[in-house]
């Protein structure tokens, strides 16, 4: 399921960053996880096989009320998010 995977990417950053950039990164997949309930993809019932690299459009797109600062910091925790999927082999992500 995709809100277990978002743990387990939470626990690697924990592990290799900074408490605030944890915190941070926390934030933002929190933030990502609202967006894929908002189009239908519920974390706690969907596999990370479903997910699709549309939702980062859909997160680009929920982010531009934010600074410029925070939506680049925000996209690139959930691109590592996804980095984190592929080097971990639990999804194809193109």
């Amino acid at each position: 399921m995709i809100a277990t995977t978002v743990e387990k990417y939470l626990d690697s950053v924990r592990l290799a960053r900074s408490e605030n950039t944890a915190r941070t990164y926390r934030n933002a997949m929190n933030i990502f996880l609202e967006i894929l309930k908002q189009n239908d993809l519920d974390p706690l019932k969907t596999s990370v096989d479903q997910l699709t690299e549309d939702a980062i459009v859909w997160l680009a797109s929920a982010l531009k009320d934010y600074a410029p600062t925070s939506e680049r910091l925000y996209l690139t925790a959930v691109s590592g998010y996804y980095e984190f999927l592929a080097a971990e082999r639990l999804a194809n992500i193109n």
